[in-house]
């Protein structure tokens, strides 16, 4: 009986593995068709709570023709404001990098520079390195999987057929979510449907909540650089605020990676003093946002520590590369919610016994006594 247990086991398995394989065979054979749905059904995400406040006064297809209405709005003034000077900035920049970053090995080399000549050599040896560092580092990480998203795309459909088809998509999930959700939840045992629901529920609070106020954060937070390095005259002063924007969905990375090359070509362009005032306005912005903006809109759904947002950094990152790094925050807030759900709570400090506590307890009157107590009772 052992042997014949063993026995269906073993093919159990066998035939599970055959299965996943082939499911990935053919997903990987219609790559482009399930890229162009994960794009629609984000947008669908994204959207998905406007369309569904709309509903409450107005039937679903005038809210999505609402929605997308606003919607394609706002892209026509992107791309009739902020696309030209864009272009133009990325084509400048192109142009003058090489002549920027040999000024700048230049400056950091020299012993005589005023603030950088004080430095330690492995410091000034280290920051001359560094473009060609994050350079190769993007080159390996972020530009073969962007290659590769392009080809996908092209090879499946033309790009202005991908255009098309991502919002009309986008437009039949939201139109039929409510069937869609029905059809699924039927298809689930219905002494687990309630479960179920906790949990889709909980990951559309998490994933929800965290992509829609990330693109709002995203979007204060591009503004205010771009309007500051603007007014203060620094070079290319769009192209860094919108590129703050967008790598404001990788939180400490995007702050940095937007900051360094802002400081340096204001004091490359207008000398140390304007370097130090965008210094400060970068420091008092991201204050802003990590104390006001993002605890009131993303935080809140999200509940990481950020030791746990660090551990999904280096993890997401080793395995995706530069995707894994704007992944890494929601997929921690899903494996949040699924352990939620699926792992027993954790014990209290009485039975964990934990050798630090948050805060000292003889800041509170009673806490080392019932730490005690409650030590005792658990050892008992």
């Amino acid at each position: 009986m052992r042997l014949t247990y063993w026995l269906k086991a073993t093919l159990l398995v066998i035939a599970v593995g055959v299965i996943v394989s082939e499911v990935l065979q053919f997903l990987e054979r219609i790559g482009g068709v399930v890229l162009l749905i994960v794009v629609a059904t984000f947008v669908a995400y994204v959207l998905y709570p406007l369309v569904h406040r709309l509903n409450r006064k107005m039937s679903v297809l005038w809210s999505v023709l609402l929605v997308y209405g606003v919607l394609a709005a706002i892209v026509v003034l992107f791309v009739y404001f902020l696309i030209p000077p864009l272009t133009l900035q990325v084509g400048i920049a192109l142009q003058e990098y090489p002549a920027w970053l040999k000024h700048a090995q230049q400056t950091l080399q020299d012993p005589s520079a005023p603030v950088l000549g004080s430095m330690p050599v492995w410091i000034r040896h280290y920051l001359v390195n560094l473009p060609q560092t994050l350079t190769t580092w993007i080159r390996t990480h972020g530009y073969d999987a962007a290659m590769q998203a392009v080809d996908l795309l092209m090879g499946t459909v033309a790009a202005v057929a991908t255009i098309v088809v991502v919002p009309i998509l986008s437009a039949y999930l939201l139109l039929d979510s409510e069937n869609i959700k029905r059809y699924s939840l039927a298809l689930v045992p219905a002494r687990e449907r309630e479960f179920v629901q906790e949990i889709l529920s909980d990951l559309e609070q998490v994933v929800g909540g965290f992509v829609r106020g990330q693109l709002l954060v995203g979007t204060t937070v591009g503004i205010l650089i771009s309007a500051l390095l603007i007014v203060m005259g620094v070079p290319y002063g769009l192209l860094i605020g919108v590129a703050a924007g967008v790598l404001d969905m990788i939180p400490y990375v995007g702050a940095v990676a937007t900051a360094i090359p802002a400081v340096a070509l204001a004091w490359a362009s207008h000398g140390p003093a304007a370097a130090g005032i965008v210094l400060l306005a970068f420091s008092a912005i991201f204050w802003f946002e990590g104390h006001v903006i993002a605890p009131s809109i993303v935080n809140k759904t999200l509940a990481l520590s950020p030791l746990t947002v660090l551990l999904s950094f280096l993890v997401m990152g080793e395995l995706l590369g530069i995707v894994g790094l704007f992944l890494a925050v929601p997929a921690a807030g899903v494996a949040r919610v699924m352990i939620a759900h699926f792992v027993p709570e954790k014990l209290s400090v009485a039975e964990a016994q934990p050798g630090l506590t948050e805060h000292p307890r003889a800041e509170t009157p009673g806490t080392e006594e019932a730490y005690e107590n409650g030590v005792e009772a658990a050892s008992s």
